[in-house]
């Protein structure tokens, strides 16, 4: 409650419903809402991205499209297809896509974690291992289970989940 209570406080997010108000804490989020989410978190309220229409699938009135395409110009997402490129903005984010997600909208590309493989559910090829190890070692998650140490990163992450990671990776203050 107090990450959500921060998450939207700082404008970071609006909710899923206006009237009545509901945060959907147990709903997943999708690439459309991450996008939003990260630039916001960046302090990006309202991105004015340029280029723009790089995505075959975010269409002109598509609410995210502005801060998926800054998202994109940032170098923080490739999208999830190349060609065409794509980005997806209705699938649901993943535990391993969000680890990159966030730690390159923290300005980490290149993690090397240290210490590494302390999940026994990441595979030491999994493209995600470095970025997943990365969040851990900077205290922005535990995993999803403690024993044995397990991440998930299959699992798609709430919009709970995501208020705690964000506030973990960002400066936003919890309530008082």
């Amino acid at each position: 409650y107090p990450y959500i209570e921060a998450f939207y406080r700082e404008g970071i997010t609006a909710g899923c419903s206006q009237s009545p108000r509901l945060y959907c804490p147990d709903k997943p989020v999708t690439r459309g809402e991450m996008a939003v989410f990260l630039e916001r978190a960046m302090g990006n309220l309202s991105p004015d991205p340029n280029p723009t229409d790089m995505f075959t699938d975010v269409q002109a009135g598509n609410p995210f499209k502005p801060f998926i395409e800054e998202l994109y110009n940032d170098g923080i997402t490739g999208g999830c297809s190349l060609s065409p490129l794509r980005y997806c903005p209705q699938s649901y984010v993943t535990r391993g896509q969000m680890a990159v997600f966030i730690e390159r909208a923290m300005g980490n590309f290149s993690p090397d974690p240290d210490p590494a493989g302390m999940f026994t559910d990441v595979l030491s090829d999994d493209p995600f291992k470095p970025f997943i190890e990365e969040l851990y070692n900077d205290r922005i998650t535990g995993g999803c289970n403690l024993s044995p140490l397990m991440y998930c990163p299959q699992s798609y992450v709430t919009r709970g989940q995501m208020a705690v990671f964000m506030v973990k990776a960002f400066p936003i203050p919890l309530s008082p």
